[in-house]
């Protein structure tokens, strides 16, 4: 007995010895590589002629990566938060994990596939077709408000299996939206808006724009998103909707009411780590912005991101073999990233102690 007591306890000093070495090397590489780069990114200053150059392209560069990641978000975001709403407090909870499921599998597309797909298949079809786009905001909304409007006459309450008699309705506004497009833009704008913008605004029509990169990096972002906004919205006490439903409230005001505000932190953390997220993406940014230097919010027109241009350095190396602007521009990125996950994770910390406080005050009689 006594030397099983002792090879135990031998077992549990060995393994608090791997996992605190684990720990410390993690955070010694992170604090080894955050050193590193900042050495590299000052001791640059130092007189390099290419440095003043990057000097210029640098606010193009953090007004690219900031672009692309709000346009990411914009659409990903309301997406995410509207599912997670769902998902959440609407579904069965056998279809509820199969959703979850799909979402995590999303997550598992390599993001040079999404890039691939934006930049070979979506970015063509958009030039040829961009009023889609606009119809879309229409018939979508229209087609998916009258189908729940009749389905909610002929039954009272939710039972989770309104998103199967919705998504025909979906395919049905997509299908609408590419067909009045079209027809629009044969009738009054020649059968090409982009020449019509170019010729009679002066508006300038990239193929590789705003536009595709809302799709390709909304959809890389909102498996982040969701997962987070779910949670948040999981975590609200089941009392606290339950009351407004106990005081005659309907389920849609006491998620209004009750659960969006309680939950308003964590889904602000979602949108902080989807932009973090959406900041340092690199594959998608570089195959489906078109890398075009400009300062133009326009959704019409590219962009060129801090990591994108970390990654042509390699394929453009300078004339003098430099890399000051590309230490420069990891350091900068690096700092950024850091600086809203930590945004984020403060607000979730913040989050997290809210509701145990309200939970005991709750669950206490």
């Amino acid at each position: 007995m006594t030397n099983n007591r002792s090879a135990n306890a031998h077992r549990d000093i060995l393994a608090q010895w791997v996992i605190t070495l684990g720990g410390l090397s993690a955070i010694g590489g992170m604090l080894v590589l955050f050193l590193f780069l900042a050495w590299a990114a000052l001791s640059s200053f130092g007189g390099a002629g290419s440095v003043s150059g990057w000097g210029t392209e640098f606010p193009i560069l953090l007004f690219g990566s900031l672009k692309g990641a709000f346009y990411g978000l914009s659409l990903s975001f309301p997406l995410a938060i509207l599912a997670a709403v769902y998902v959440s407090h609407m579904m069965k909870p056998r279809w509820r994990n199969l959703i979850k499921g799909i979402f995590e599998l999303m997550a598992t597309v390599p993001t040079v596939i999404v890039g691939f797909l934006g930049a070979l298949w979506l970015a063509p079809a958009l030039l040829a077709n961009p009023l889609a786009v606009v119809m879309a905001l229409v018939t979508i909304p229209l087609l998916a408000g009258a189908g729940l409007f009749i389905l909610f006459r002929k039954k009272s309450g939710l039972d989770g299996l309104e998103l199967f008699w919705v998504l025909p309705l979906l395919v049905a506004g997509v299908y609408l939206a590419h067909v009045l497009g079209l027809w629009i833009q044969d009738t009054w704008f020649g059968g090409a808006v982009h020449l019509w913008l170019a010729e009679t605004m002066g508006i300038q029509f990239q193929t590789l724009n705003g536009v595709v990169v809302a799709f390709a990096l909304g959809f890389a972002v909102i498996p982040v998103v969701f997962t987070i906004c779910e949670d948040a919205l999981s975590s609200v006490p089941k009392s606290m909707s339950q009351a407004v439903l106990a005081m005659g409230g309907t389920h849609w005001q006491a998620i209004r009411d009750v659960v969006l505000p309680l939950a308003r932190p964590g889904l602000l953390a979602a949108a902080l780590i989807g932009f973090g997220r959406a900041v340092g993406e690199t594959m998608i940014i570089l195959m489906v912005t078109g890398n075009t230097p400009t300062l133009s919010p326009s959704p019409l027109t590219g962009m060129r991101s801090l990591a994108a241009d970390i990654a042509l350095a390699f394929q453009q190396p300078s004339p003098d073999g430099s890399s000051q602007g590309i230490f420069l521009s990891a350091f900068l990125l690096l700092i950024m990233s850091l600086l809203i996950h930590s945004l984020a994770e403060t607000v979730r910390l913040g989050f997290g102690a809210k509701y145990r406080i309200l939970h005991h005050r709750v669950s206490t009689p």
